[in-house]
């Protein structure tokens, strides 16, 4: 539209001795090209003009209105182009004036017309009106001085202006970029949030699913072994049977304690004191009819919260297996060693074959469990088993024994 324009005013564009026809005409075909060049390729529209400058020069035309759009293409070098294109902008600034300002005024007398032109406001009627011009000033020149000093005004305008409005919408992108990268850091950490805590409730998920499976898997091993040592019983032995009874009742009701310990911990309540003494499992295997060695090594001490709720339900887990998948005829033997980490190793006879890996049959959770109890607190965890008929299996479990503080 605008390369329209440009050519219609080069057409429309009359005037004496602006110089032969077909090179008024190159130099307004050439300037539409550059405007119409201005917003896609600015270096191509600046190159394009300074071939048109040279037209220009080379020919002697006088300016024709049409070069106006010079302007245009200055403005746009600024406003669009990349840095050496602005730069290359200015440069084409100051050829466009050095242009204007021909022929040079060099003669003192003129020198002394142009210094009275700056501090003599009656110059500002010489374009207009030639004939009001002060005094002793050859018109000519005073006309020429005060055209170059309107088109450096113009130029520079231009210039500026293109510089302006690119700061202006540099700083209005900046402003949005970091508006989107504002958005952007809040949904990230909105989502980070979400995932973590996400992370903590399949964590304490995982937990609550641990816990429960030890207590109620060991109460259940537990209650397992004294009801069917009871099946054995002569129908007279009545205290006998008492007695595993209110060591059933008895276990029953250390695992509901241990239940309710373990939801407490995943609620709002605090916990209330540790799970229990290493021992009161020992003792509640032996009441159970199995018979337990149990070895200790070293000087016992209290474990810091959180470890000893680790080695209690690491020595309940392993009690359990050795009750489900041990031989009854053979004692299960326990070591406990106190040294800078407790060590706790419970061992029996198979009777039930471990499946592959060392893992007793539906004792995966229990094996996985107690892995990742350790790993939580930096301690280890170790399987040994024979494999010839009446091996032994091993479990190995290293705590951490910090000082309780």
């Amino acid at each position: 539209m605008l390369g329209a324009v440009v050519l219609l005013g080069g057409y429309l564009d009359t005037g004496e001795n602006l110089g032969p026809r077909a090179t008024v005409a190159a130099v307004t075909l050439g300037t539409a090209v550059a405007v119409v060049f201005t917003r896609r390729a600015p270096v191509v529209a600046l190159a394009v003009m300074w071939v048109v400058g040279a037209v220009h020069v080379s020919a002697g035309m006088l300016p024709i209105n049409v070069e106006v759009w010079v302007l245009v293409v200055i403005f746009g070098a600024s406003r669009w182009g990349s840095r050496p294109v602005v730069v290359l902008g200015a440069l084409s600034s100051g050829a466009v004036v050095l242009a204007a300002l021909r022929p040079p005024l060099t003669d003192v007398d003129r020198m002394a017309a142009i210094w009275r032109i700056v501090t003599e406001p009656a110059v500002w009627y010489v374009v207009t009106e030639p004939d009001q011009a002060p005094s002793g000033l050859p018109t000519n020149d005073v006309f020429q001085f005060a055209l170059s000093f309107r088109v450096i005004a113009m130029v520079s305008a231009a210039w500026l202006g293109g510089i302006v409005v690119r700061s202006v919408e540099q700083a209005r992108q900046s402003r949005a970029s970091q508006a989107v990268a504002e958005a952007e850091a809040a949904r990230v950490q909105q989502e980070a949030a979400h995932l973590l805590e996400i992370a903590r409730l399949r964590e304490t998920q995982a937990r609550l699913s641990n816990d429960v499976h030890d207590v109620v898997g060991h109460t259940l091993a537990v209650i397992l072994a004294q009801t069917e040592s009871a099946q054995y019983l002569p129908d007279s032995d009545v205290q006998d049977l008492k007695r595993m009874m209110r060591t059933i009742a008895d276990s029953t009701r250390m695992s509901l304690r241990e239940v309710r310990r373990v939801l407490r911990s995943v609620s709002d309540r605090p916990v209330s004191g540790p799970p229990g003494s290493l021992d009161r499992l020992v003792d509640g295997v032996r009441a159970s009819g199995r018979e337990v060695q149990l070895t200790e090594v070293g000087s016992p001490r209290p474990l810091p919260p959180g470890l000893d709720v680790v080695a209690f339900h690491v020595l309940q887990e392993m009690l359990t297996n050795a009750v489900k998948y041990g031989r009854r005829d053979t004692p299960i033997m326990v070591e406990r060693r106190w040294a800078a980490e407790l060590r706790i190793e419970v061992s029996n006879v198979i009777g039930t074959r471990p499946g592959p890996g060392g893992t007793p049959p539906l004792g995966g959770q229990g094996i996985e469990g107690m892995r990742r109890r350790l790993a939580s607190v930096g301690g280890r965890f170790d399987i040994r088993h024979e494999e010839e008929p009446d091996g032994t299996y091993t479990v190995t479990a290293w705590v951490p024994a910090r000082d309780a503080a």
